[in-house]
């Protein structure tokens, strides 16, 4: 966590907050100008993050992310360690297939480099991937893709026991689904279906006039409506048999059979 942020305050709706607090209080600002690419934070001690956080390899992901983000290489191959991610997008259930690899100091690529690749989700729970090397590529699949947002690749290698670089890192994003827009386009064999159990009917746009004319001559067929009325719900009932009650009880009084 951040013990402190200045304030910030975009300068227009171009700009887009990347990072907000618990009460939407914006923290890191990025937008494109022409070419460039700007970012503005309004933190200043990630450094704690290297210490107190369980997590401290947080404080070297997002400073590398940020600059090779600025410098537009966050999708550069040149690094020691390199991973991308195919698709970028995707829907929930998906499969994301991430390719790896490891390069020497002269731009060779290390076959016998031993990889780590953990995929973190949007609850922050990792997991790790088994690499698999087909034809001198490292690859990878995830599936555990139901989940909307967010998710981290983090790969790690090793060549003798020793690390290669520093750890490279993607992103890819589960699209949240929405189940209306699916099958956006009309389902007329549904409709006929519809039509037909509801006893109606279904009619092309070009057919309304004629629709029209039939209804106008179509005959009003009787409409018959059941209303039922429970006595026992009446206050006049109530009335009427406590009444009832009352006049034969002070008879039977007045001649004596009580």
């Amino acid at each position: 966590p951040l013990t402190g942020a200045s304030k910030l305050k975009a300068k227009n709706e171009l700009i887009e907050p990347w990072a907000v607090t618990a009460d939407n209080v914006p923290l890191l600002f990025a937008t494109t100008v022409g070419r460039a690419r700007v970012a503005a934070f309004a933190g200043d001690t990630t450094y704690l993050w290297c210490t107190v956080s369980k997590q401290p390899d947080l404080h070297q992901r997002f400073w590398r992310q940020m600059i090779l983000w600025l410098a537009r290489k966050e999708a550069d191959t040149d690094q020691p360690v390199w991973v991308k991610v195919q698709p970028r997008n995707l829907a929930p259930g998906g499969v994301s297939t991430l390719t790896f690899g490891a390069r020497a100091v002269d731009g060779s690529p290390l076959k016998e480099a031993e990889f780590q690749i953990k995929v973190i989700g949007p609850d922050g729970v990792e997991t790790s991937l088994t690499p698999r090397s087909a034809n001198g590529e490292y690859s990878a699949e995830f599936l555990k893709t139901q989940a909307p947002g967010d998710y981290w690749v983090r790969a790690s290698a090793k060549q003798g026991g020793q690390m290669l670089g520093f750890d490279a890192f993607t992103r890819f994003i589960v699209d949240a689904r929405d189940l209306e827009l699916d099958y956006p386009s009309a389902d007329y064999e549904f409709l006929k279906q519809l039509a037909s159990i509801t006893g109606g009917s279904t009619q092309n746009p070009e057919e309304l006039d004629g629709l029209i004319d039939r209804l106008k001559v179509a005959k009003l067929s009787d409409l018959t409506r059941i209303q039922l009325i429970t006595l026992w719900d009446n206050w006049w009932f109530l009335m009427t048999f406590v009444s009832v009650m009352s006049l034969e009880w002070f008879l039977r009084k007045k001649r004596g059979l009580v």
